[in-house]
């Protein structure tokens, strides 16, 4: 498991929140499934986020939607909600509201929000 994690996030390289360029041993993976279910989640590109510490706290406060429109953002071909639907054993947050989520931290961070299935 470690070592899928330090090549994952050497393979993303930055920060997917901040998007600033960080060495691996400077970045934490976010597990975006909590609880009990959190230990599944630790080697699914789906369901982990790439963070820098700071970005890390700072998203210990957002909601769930809020934190998968982050994913969304920052890697569109990984964002799987029927995946995250089977693992985390729920069928929320519905995909319009991650969407609405990715627009609006995109559109306050002059980033461009993909085109979704």
């Amino acid at each position: 498991m470690e070592e899928w994690r330090s090549r994952f996030k050497a393979e993303i390289g930055m920060c997917e929140v901040c998007r600033k360029h960080k060495a691996p041993e400077y970045l934490d993976g976010h597990e975006l499934c909590i609880g009990s279910l959190r230990q599944k989640a630790l080697d699914q590109r789906w369901c982990v986020l790439v963070v820098c510490r700071p970005c890390h706290t700072m998203l210990e406060s957002l909601t769930i939607p809020q934190q998968l429109a982050y994913l969304l953002l920052s890697r569109p071909e990984d964002y799987d909600l029927d995946e995250y639907y089977r693992l985390c054993q729920r069928r929320w947050p519905d995909h319009e509201s991650v969407f609405e989520w990715a627009v609006r931290i995109a559109g306050s961070h002059g980033w461009t929000c993909p085109r979704t299935k």
